[in-house]
């Protein structure tokens, strides 16, 4: 038995060095450039769009979105995109309309690829109406140098990193997906996710900020606003100089809240079942703590009302303001 045994280890030893021989005669061969070895077929396809529109609305599946400005009066869609899954664009009723058709039968689903679908809208002017982007795992990208009145951005897996100015509403919603917000001129802000982190930085005297996750870490930097809300189940949650002129609320369950330079300046409400709450506030306020088993210390000073509720974690904040 032992002796059999030793000669399937032998065997199993043998197959897995000739595997590994042979994906390295296959790297030497195409000279480690791993997209020779796709079984995937990309194409490069423009588009030229010579009417005028206002609105956008984009529909993909796994091309990563881009925006450039360019200096041309028409505007063009250039997509590096899969043989089976190309991509369409016209003006229908003041929208540049994009979407993708799928024509893969099931074994083409079968393969591996080491490229990614790409898809660049060249546009030959800064400001538009509403954008409305959704893709399953494509990411998006959107540079500051655009603005827009209303946006929405919709993905399962691709990341979003947002930096344009949105003079109404910009709602960012994603499954596994990191989300990065860096702009200065927005009205409400909504981002949801489930596992991906989220970072909002820079936003400037906005009516509402909302973020919802998961397990996914939030960060707010220097935030300026009327009304912040942020909750989280297991994903911890930072804020620095972030301030709401009104209300803030914060709700964690097992994640821990930090507060730096960080306060509400009407009300603040802080509530996590086993996550710490820690940091500065800039203002004295009332504060009303409860915790089950947690320690608490906190300054005696008086404001507005300052609620933070715990079971397990601990509470340690300090008033360096007024």
């Amino acid at each position: 038995m032992k002796r059999l045994t030793k000669k399937t280890v032998r065997i199993a030893f043998l197959l897995c060095l000739s595997g590994l021989l042979i994906v390295l005669v296959s790297f030497l061969a195409v000279g480690f450039d791993m997209t020779k070895l796709s079984t995937v077929a990309f194409e490069t396809n423009t588009q030229e769009i010579n009417e005028a529109f206002t609105d956008i609305a984009i529909e993909t599946k796994t091309a990563d979105v881009s925006f450039v400005l360019w200096e041309e009066e028409g505007c063009k869609v250039v997509c590096r995109e899969e043989a089976w899954m190309k991509h369409t664009a016209a003006v229908q009723n003041d929208t540049l309309v994009i979407t993708v058709t799928d024509t893969r039968r099931w074994y083409d689903h079968i393969g591996m690829s080491f490229e990614d679908a790409e898809m660049t809208i060249y546009l030959p002017k800064t400001q538009y109406g509403e954008l409305e982007i959704k893709s399953d795992t494509g990411a998006v990208e959107v540079p500051e140098v655009f603005e827009f009145e209303t946006a929405t951005v919709e993905t399962d897996t691709g990341d979003v990193d947002w930096q344009a100015a949105v003079a109404r509403n910009l709602t960012i919603e994603t499954d596994t997906g990191a989300v990065n917000v860096d702009t200065d001129k927005l009205e409400k802000l909504e981002v949801k996710t489930s596992t991906g982190d989220v970072s909002v930085n820079s936003v400037r005297n906005a009516l509402s900020v909302s973020v919802e996750t998961n397990t996914g870490a939030t960060r707010l930097n220097n935030i300026r606003c009327r009304i912040f809300a942020v909750k989280s189940d297991t994903g911890d949650i930072r804020m620095k100089d972030t301030v709401a002129g009104f209300n803030g609320t914060v709700i964690s369950q097992t994640g821990g809240v930090t507060l730096e330079n960080s306060d509400a300046v009407e009300s603040l409400y802080i509530k996590t079942d086993t996550g710490d709450v820690t940091g500065t506030l800039l203002s004295g306020k009332l504060f009303q703590t409860e915790t089950d088993t947690g320690n608490v210390d906190v300054p005696a000073t008086n404001g507005y009302p300052c609620v933070i509720i715990t079971d397990t974690g601990d509470i340690d904040i300090e008033v360096i303001g007024k």
